[in-house]
């Protein structure tokens, strides 16, 4: 694609607030958008913390190890269902629908949905049949509440496809509320009556609170996605090109397969390897790590769609510098995690229970990786609105490899420390390289070193 920059009469980039102006419309309409993707962000990150402190108390180390080692195992087998449909319909519908081509936006979110939902029943049914014929053959033991886990798989794929949907469609509300702080509160509130009730609660009871939740969820989005969608894509006969769109699909789930082995190998390997209690110390760690991650995620929720407007428009200096701001906007804050986290590191863990203290050494080796995400993170989604899905499936599934060969290598001799230092060697070579490939591929830098440098969007030489 030739690129043509488009500046302002003066000479001058646009600035950050224009350019995400362009997607939302009036500066009202955008405040809405940024100051909700941010609040959803921030809260459901607290709230889903908070829910993993109460479980974690609640059960124990052991219980809440065989909770998060079921979810990981679902999370990760429901993004394999999904095959790509998420991230298709955010590569489809922003365009379809500021073309006004209502039958295709309907045919995307009607196949999709059907699509994820038709595999994720399947797929749920084999994995039940293969877990009892394992634990049958006692050739592995298959807990209570892996066995009731299989029901999370098809609605998990249904929120996380109509939270895409509302997301292409710039309905920022609708895409985080349920999923973010809807979720949490369910589960948590859900957990508390059974154990109010019975004086008790384990794993295989805090997965079905979460297999209750998810239908509270899936259900809420559907009527709310009716309400807010425009009445042109309901009432429109939905236009299917099914082999187009999941031939783009399928080649955008390998990069969802590949991020989501990396986000889940490390507890599902410690689960294996090592035992439920060690899984379960290991991701509080993890999950306290990432609440410095909430301001990226909130600002990458509001730009991505963005990301592929400038670039279908050629403009290249703008495209520039909404990702300097980005990097500034996701790096500081995190910097700023590091000394307050950091500082209270053990008082933060003991949150979970007295057992939790024991990572706090991979605590903090675990946030250096975070760091690392932070500084280039604005690049696989560059990468992945640029038609680079490939590269970027190359570089993920080389990632995804080294993290599972590294976890294979060190956990048995490390344990939990093992599986930190696996997280972030596997950080830093993936993130290096996908920095490299958009350097060089989009001409464009998405690292913080690079945005100081520049001094942002400023810097006339940009």
């Amino acid at each position: 694609m030739q690129l043509n920059p488009q500046r302002q009469p003066d000479g001058k980039a646009p600035s950050f607030s224009a350019l995400l102006r362009r997607r939302f419309g009036s500066a009202s309409d955008l405040s809405r958008g940024v100051g909700a993707a941010l609040i959803l962000q921030l809260s459901g990150a607290s709230l889903m913390y908070l829910s993993r402190v109460f479980l974690a108390r609640w059960m124990g180390a052991a219980e809440y190890g065989s909770f998060v080692y079921a979810i990981a195992w679902m999370t990760l087998i429901s993004v394999i269902c999904m095959l790509g449909t998420q991230r298709a319909v955010l590569r489809f519908l922003p365009e379809l629908s500021s073309e006004g081509d209502w039958g295709r936006v309907a045919g995307v979110i009607r196949g999709m949905r059907r699509v994820a939902l038709g595999v994720a029943i399947s797929v749920a049914g084999i994995t039940a049949s293969v877990f009892l014929g394992l634990a049958a053959g006692d050739l592995w033991v298959a807990s209570s509440a892996l066995l009731t886990g299989v029901l999370i798989i098809p609605l998990l794929a249904q929120s996380e496809l109509h939270a895409a949907i509302a997301r292409a469609m710039s309905k920022i509300v609708l895409s985080q509320f349920p999923i973010r702080v809807l979720r949490p509160v369910l589960v948590i509130a859900f957990c508390f009556l059974w154990w109010t009730a019975t004086g008790t609660l384990d794993g295989a009871d805090a997965i079905r609170a979460t297999v209750a939740a998810l239908l509270v969820i899936v259900v809420t989005q559907r009527v709310w996605l009716r309400a807010v969608l425009p009445q042109e894509a309901i009432r429109a006969r939905p236009v299917y090109e099914m082999r187009a769109w999941m031939r783009v699909s399928i080649a955008l789930a390998a990069v969802v397969l590949f991020e989501a082995v990396l986000d889940h190998t490390d507890v599902i390997m410690l689960g294996s390897l090592v035992g439920n209690r060690e899984a379960g110390i290991y991701h509080a760690a993890v999950r306290t790590v990432n609440l410095m991650g909430a301001p990226l995620l909130a600002v990458l929720t509001v730009a991505t769609p963005q990301f592929a407007s400038l670039r279908a428009k050629g403009d290249q200096s703008g495209l520039q510098a909404l990702v300097f701001k980005l990097a500034h906007w996701s790096f500081w804050p995190g910097v700023l995690g590091v000394f307050v986290i950091g500082a209270f590191a053990d008082t933060i863990l003991g949150l979970f229970g007295q057992e939790f203290r024991a990572a706090r050494s991979e605590f903090l080796l675990l946030m250096l990786g975070q760091l690392i995400h932070l500084g280039i993170a604005p690049a696989l989604a560059l990468m992945n609105v640029s038609g680079l899905h490939r590269e970027s499936a190359r570089v993920l599934g080389f990632g995804a490899l080294i993290n599972v060969s590294l976890n294979a290598l060190l956990i048995p001799a490390f344990g939990i420390a093992g599986a930190a230092m696996a997280s972030v060697a596997t950080t830093l070579i993936w993130q290096l390289w996908l920095y490299r490939i958009v350097r060089v591929r989009l001409q464009l830098r998405t690292s913080i070193v690079d945005a100081v440098i520049a001094n942002g969007p400023r810097n006339p030489k940009r």
